[in-house]
């Protein structure tokens, strides 16, 4: 803080004020000099004592948590991130440490706005839910610079990370339909890599496919017969993707889909069974995930098990861990999926 104060030439107290969040009437910071201040914290990497913070009351032990989210339909689903807080916060509570939350529309947290995260919160250690590889990279060295224990949430280091096996996940998927006789077995996914599983799990479909001499067959979401021109109704949009997969089940005819998503999984069902295709009679259909609400789908959703509690708390004691070592790095810990087979899928008709 003293370094701040002699930067911008105001007293300890001033910068106290303005990072705290404490001026009051009797003793008000101008906004010029608030700006100068904020200014000089970034430039000089400033992050608020911990054993001062205490001091005051202000507690330690608290890990933060970097959350980001996206709207779909005007609504944020319940993927990764309540569970994944669930087994984060559990862990945590049960080492009586605490929880920091720090909410971000997705695409809404980089690398530039971390430092003041960082001066507001003074986490001891900090999560991070991976988003792309670029992204990532640029937010972990920014952690770096700042000397965080950080772990990431789901993402593809080879150390200081908790992720999901998606290759392993795609494979039991995959064996599943074979085993039912499924032959023409068309994936599912996304056509933009908005976080690095798209990639993977697209991988390793395809690989799996060349691996049992299957014709692999992609379909991406957003792709179909007006989907491509400036729809830029939600309703719209819906209506193009639902259209181009049933256009692409009556040109293709294939026996089974598999989905990147659960989420990809019940917009295919809703759009075949709209059009009077029977799910799984005439076409079987595997999500991604096992999200919280899809065995109420009709008929339940066949679906790998994504263990988001699992990781979240698998990420704490990891972060715990490296609080007590910051110079340690740890192995990636892999979590396993499991297949949940409902009555989406069976059998290939004759």
């Amino acid at each position: 803080m003293a370094d701040v104060a002699r930067y911008v030439n105001v007293s300890p107290r001033t910068v106290s004020q303005v990072l705290n969040g404490s001026e009051n009437a009797t003793t008000r910071v101008s906004e010029e000099t608030a700006w100068k201040v904020r200014e000089a914290a970034e430039v000089l990497k400033y992050r608020p004592s911990a054993s001062a913070r205490a001091m005051k009351g202000k507690g330690l032990r608290q890990v933060g948590f970097i959350l980001e989210y996206e709207f779909l339909d005007g609504r944020v689903p319940p993927v990764i991130g309540m569970p994944a807080v669930l087994g984060i916060g559990d862990y945590l509570a049960e080492k009586d440490w605490n929880l920091s939350i720090c909410r971000e529309q997705r695409g809404g947290l980089d690398s530039s706005r971390l430092p003041r995260y960082l001066r507001e919160h003074s986490v001891d250690g900090l999560i991070l839910n991976s988003s792309s590889p670029a992204k990532d990279a640029k937010i972990l060295e920014e952690l770096r610079k700042f000397e965080i224990p950080h772990v990431v949430l789901n993402g593809c280091s080879p150390s200081n990370s908790i992720c999901l096996d998606d290759v392993a996940g795609i494979q039991k998927a995959l064996t599943h339909l074979i085993q039912l006789g499924h032959s023409k077995i068309v994936y599912v996914g996304k056509k933009e890599e908005s976080h690095h599983s798209v990639g993977v799990r697209r991988n390793a479909y395809l690989e799996g496919m060349s691996q049992t001499g299957l014709l692999p067959q992609v379909w991406h979401y957003g792709t179909g017969p007006v989907a491509d021109q400036s729809e830029k109704s939600r309703i719209s949009k819906r209506r193009a993707e639902s259209l181009g997969i049933v256009e692409y089940f009556r040109e293709k005819q294939p026996t089974a889909f598999l989905c990147y998503s659960d989420i990809n999984a019940l917009h295919v069902s809703q759009a075949l069974l709209g059009a009077g295709v029977r799910v799984p009679e005439d076409v079987s259909i595997v999500g991604y995930d096992d999200l919280p609400y899809v065995y109420l789908n009709h008929p339940a959703l066949t679906t790998v098990r994504s263990e988001f509690y699992q990781l979240g708390l698998e990420a704490a004691k990891m972060l715990l861990d490296l609080v007590a070592k910051p110079s340690s790095e740890f192995p990636s810990v892999v979590i396993q999926p499991e297949m949940i087979v409902r009555s989406s899928t069976c059998p290939p008709s004759s």
